[in-house]
């Protein structure tokens, strides 16, 4: 019994036919003008036209599916390449790692998405104050009232969700909510 137990273990596992998929998010992207991408655009506006998908589902799924030798299916065949997520990140990286990492410190993305917390639009008036109107001297406080989370640090307990715990200075009174 221990040596069919044995050979049995030794045996590789049988194989699955199994796809398993992600939807990237596609609010930043760049496409170059190829042949490819202008069939993959094609596609995507007809299925965005007649389906009820999720335009980074549709996206995801047009560029990385492979061709699966399925009728009618026709990989895309465009490359996809992957941004810095430091250079161009969102919201939730920034106010996690950028905002709370004293080795970030001195990084300028060259944009952010706000599409991760919802006062997009609160958060996005904080980050441009702070890399734009503070005449280069960034405004630190504007941005540390907001946790990686939702909400203020104060809504929060006064918390932030960084991945950087130890060695923070404190905040101020005045710089919380």
């Amino acid at each position: 019994q221990q040596a069919a137990d044995a050979a049995a273990a030794a045996q590789p596992p049988p194989p699955r036919r199994m796809l398993r998929f992600w939807a990237r998010n596609s609010g930043q992207f760049y496409v170059r003008s190829t042949s490819a991408t202008l069939r993959m655009m094609r596609t995507l506006a007809r299925r965005m036209a007649s389906e009820q998908v999720w335009d980074q589902s549709a996206y995801s799924q047009e560029g990385l599916w492979p061709a699966l030798g399925l009728k009618g299916r026709v990989g895309s065949r465009v490359s996809l390449r992957v941004l810095s997520y430091a250079c161009f990140c969102n919201t939730k990286w920034f106010f996690r790692h950028l905002l709370n990492e004293p080795t970030w410190r001195h990084h300028r993305p060259v944009s952010v998405h706000t599409n991760y917390h919802p006062e997009k639009q609160q958060r996005m008036q904080a980050i441009f104050n702070h890399y734009h109107v503070a005449e280069g001297k960034g405004d630190w406080a504007a941005l540390r009232r907001w946790s990686g989370t939702e909400g203020s640090r104060r809504a929060c307990g006064g918390g932030g969700g960084g991945g950087f715990r130890g060695g923070r200075e404190q905040l101020l009174p005045d710089e919380m909510v």
